[in-house]
């Protein structure tokens, strides 16, 4: 939280992760409700709006799988 731009690097790792989550690859142990890891999903979402803040390369990242991540959210295409 004190400083981002160390922590920067992660960016490609939480994407994958969130994606990977979003795409049902992780065991079912993990759904509520049939959406994918929700707390996982809301924490990653949170550590990458801090690590996209006023960077225009690291929010490029990870725009897709975010956009991805929130239509699915929206539509219930959880299942």
């Amino acid at each position: 939280k004190t400083n981002p731009s160390s922590t920067k690097d992660l960016v490609p790792s939480l994407v994958s992760i969130l994606k990977q989550i979003t795409e049902h690859r992780l065991p079912r142990e993990y759904d509520y409700h049939r959406v994918p890891a929700p707390w996982v999903q809301i924490r990653i979402l949170c550590v990458l709006g801090m690590l996209g803040q006023a960077d225009q390369r690291a929010s490029g990242e990870m725009y897709e799988t975010i956009q991805e991540a929130l239509r699915r959210a929206d539509s219930g295409v959880n299942v």
